[in-house]
């Protein structure tokens, strides 16, 4: 797809998985077939592989990938990408906010369809971001996300639609909603870009509190085409704490 970019924001301390410290991304979660020696065998998934291999199913043809210095097993594992049939670029910083870490790409994306996946998550079927992209280009939006059902909201960004898919609003992290999908992927165009870059301008790069879901609030009260999609047989599995690593391990 012409002038589409992944950016899969991976600079995170990981600091959950305490003592773990070699990165989340690393984890291995579920299994894969490879050839070995002209033999189909199978052998452990890298969890960042999923969200890669879910954006070159989707048509992505280049990926930037924001870490941190200390990852340096993120880059000799994907390398350039032609193994997944992408082209991956990285950008290396110190550990900030999310939307710090996507604005640091601001010079690559800021004319581009943007399609955002996270390292550490699973998001399935695999098909789901082309799912979103498909959605996002038929309603012409300036912002889309992909929803998933969780029973876990104090965990995640939780959204409510209308009928029309239109966003009525999103609560980050609430103790208390009456929504019940949480948004996991998402594709955004070059006004969505430069509110981000705008927003992030005017605060220091060391609050690593600036949430993205801030910028998704700035957009809607703009009244931009902020846009939701249940995605089709959707589920979603976030690694963050050992809890959660462990459930994905008996079910992937």
């Amino acid at each position: 797809m012409n002038n589409v970019i992944g950016i899969i924001p991976a600079a995170g301390m990981g600091s959950r998985l305490f003592p773990y410290n070699g990165g989340k991304e690393l984890l291995p979660v579920g299994t894969q077939c490879v050839s070995i020696n002209g033999k189909e065998e199978e052998r452990p998934k890298i969890i960042s592989q999923y969200v890669i291999e879910a954006m070159a199913e989707a048509g992505v043809e280049h990926i930037i990938i924001v870490t941190r210095p200390a990852k340096h097993g993120l880059m000799g594992l994907h390398l350039d990408g032609r193994q997944y049939g992408v082209r991956i670029s990285y950008i290396v910083q110190h550990p900030a906010s999310m939307a710090h870490s996507i604005d640091l790409a601001y010079d690559w994306i800021k004319n581009a369809t943007v399609i955002m996946g996270m390292p550490d998550t699973i998001a399935s079927p695999n098909d789901c971001i082309k799912q979103l992209i498909e959605h996002h280009r038929k309603d012409q939006a300036e912002l889309s996300l992909g929803l998933f059902p969780t029973d876990k909201p104090h965990k995640f960004g939780m959204i409510k639609t209308d009928a029309d898919a239109n966003i009525i609003y999103h609560e980050d992290k609430p103790t208390r909603t009456d929504a019940t999908a949480m948004w996991g992927i998402a594709a955004w165009e070059s006004s969505f870009t430069a509110m981000l870059h705008e927003h992030v301008q005017k605060v220091p790069t060391s609050d690593k509190e600036m949430a993205l879901g801030d910028i998704f609030d700035a957009m809607m009260q703009q009244k931009k085409v902020c846009k939701a999609y249940p995605i089709t047989g959707g589920e979603y599995y976030d690694i963050g704490t050992y809890d959660d690593y462990k459930r994905a391990m008996l079910e992937l």
